[in-house]
């Protein structure tokens, strides 16, 4: 059950409240909830975060994360209810029966035939069977400081230089 009375909110809950001799103990059991994948280290920093006041925490290593997670267990800052979640009462039945394959090999026809796809088409050369030639031209103007087209020898000629 969930009341409410102003801002604030308590939930009443059957349980048995899990308490820890020492932090060692905490460090322990959290240890053996399982191996601490990203999602389970993400939700416990979180918490970390939130109940230890450090706003560093999101720095911490994930071995420091367990650690300190372990001490506001300990100290009851943070309290763990452990609940039975039973959903029936009959022990869920095992499957004899393995599903048919979603595709099975006699009704799928055989692909087919195609032919190749064609090579793809040759770019033609940038600078044509004088590219040799055309290059040492342009770096030879480069260096000298001449303009090397049309555009560039008017404006140059103009006074005003190009941009």
């Amino acid at each position: 059950m969930i009341l409410r009375f102003g801002y604030r909110t308590y939930e009443f809950q059957e349980g048995r409240e899990i308490r820890f001799g020492s932090t060692e103990d905490a460090l322990t059991w959290l240890k053996h909830l399982g191996y601490p994948d990203a999602e389970l280290i993400k939700r416990l920093r979180e918490c970390v975060t939130r109940y230890s006041g450090d706003p560093e925490s999101a720095r911490l290593t994930d071995h420091q994360v367990l650690e300190r997670m372990a001490v506001l267990l300990y100290s009851r800052r943070i309290t763990v209810i452990g609940r039975e979640q039973r959903t029936s009462s009959a022990p869920p039945a095992a499957s004899t029966a393995s599903p048919a394959p979603a595709f099975p090999l006699s009704e799928r026809s055989p692909r087919a035939a195609t032919a190749p796809p064609p090579p793809p088409a040759a770019d033609p050369p940038t600078f044509g069977p004088n590219g040799a030639a055309q290059a040492a031209c342009l770096v030879a103007a480069a260096a000298a400081g001449t303009p090397f087209c049309q555009e560039y020898k008017t404006a140059a000629t103009a006074g005003g230089g190009a941009s």
